[in-house]
């Protein structure tokens, strides 16, 4: 009778091995939903960084437009200012957007690309330059920018910034042509 009964009865319950691997399975997907929660984060910051560009770029294209006088001429500040441009302080800086006595449209231009840069620094933590340059997206870098200079080429504004924060990866460029 006792091995009667043996075989009769059900299993209830579970056993450890069916927790284990639910376990594991509950595991893999939670790795899963992480991983693409942090891909989704840096695809994001990625579209902020390449929106930002796009604001600074339209910055100083309306800083140009502004200055037109010396936005077209063939050796315009714009284009030879020193790299980070030059901080004339509150000389060139005006609410009423009249220029003060003491700042001619050169200094206004190398005004702009100073406050330029330092937004792009700020903001991108990248660089840019303004160019003729007839094939505008390429170039890796401000040092290395590829603009050919000539004065038929088009008004080019070029941005570069680091999208991953590797300094092993290319950095990411934007580029945009300007109509004056």
């Amino acid at each position: 009778m006792i091995a009667n009964s043996r075989h009769n009865t059900a299993q209830s319950g579970v056993s450890l091995i069916e927790v284990l691997v639910a376990l594991v399975l509950i595991s893999i997907g939670l790795l899963g939903i992480s991983a693409s929660q942090l891909t989704s984060l840096k695809l994001t910051l990625s579209a902020y960084q390449r929106s930002q560009a796009t604001v600074l770029a339209n910055d100083i294209a309306d800083r140009l437009r502004a200055n037109i006088s010396e936005a077209e001429k063939t050796s315009s500040k714009y284009l030879t200012a020193i790299p980070n441009g030059v901080n004339h302080g509150t000389d060139c800086v005006s609410y009423t957007g009249a220029l003060s006595n003491s700042c001619t449209s050169e200094d206004m231009a190398e005004q702009d690309v100073f406050d330029w840069q330092q937004r792009i620094a700020q903001e991108l933590n990248g660089v840019g330059i303004i160019c003729r340059d007839n094939s505008p997206n390429d170039g890796s870098s401000a040092v290395s920018h590829s603009c050919d200079a000539l004065a038929a080429s088009p008004l080019v504004i070029k941005l570069w910034w680091d999208d991953d924060r590797d300094p092993d990866t290319a950095a990411q460029l934007f580029a945009t042509s300007v109509e004056l």
